[in-house]
């Protein structure tokens, strides 16, 4: 399967977290409303990775789809 995958395909599968977590905390999986829209989402997540860099961000990311947040 992964051999037919183009390049932009390829990249949302490496960046998906599902294939490295057995189970993503159940409040990701809730209907809510959002409290910031999608584009500050990224705008701040950006300076947060310029700030402690892509891998503590990575790190960080993870723990909260873990059920790790605050």
């Amino acid at each position: 399967m992964l051999n037919n995958l183009d390049a932009e395909q390829l990249k949302k599968v490496t960046s998906n977290p599902f294939y490295c977590l057995p189970q993503i905390d159940e409040i990701f999986v809730q209907e809510h409303e959002p409290l910031i829209t999608e584009d500050e989402w990224i705008a701040a997540n950006v300076n947060l990775i310029n700030e402690v860099g892509a891998k503590q961000w990575l790190i960080l990311l993870l723990e909260n789809l873990k059920g790790n947040y605050v």
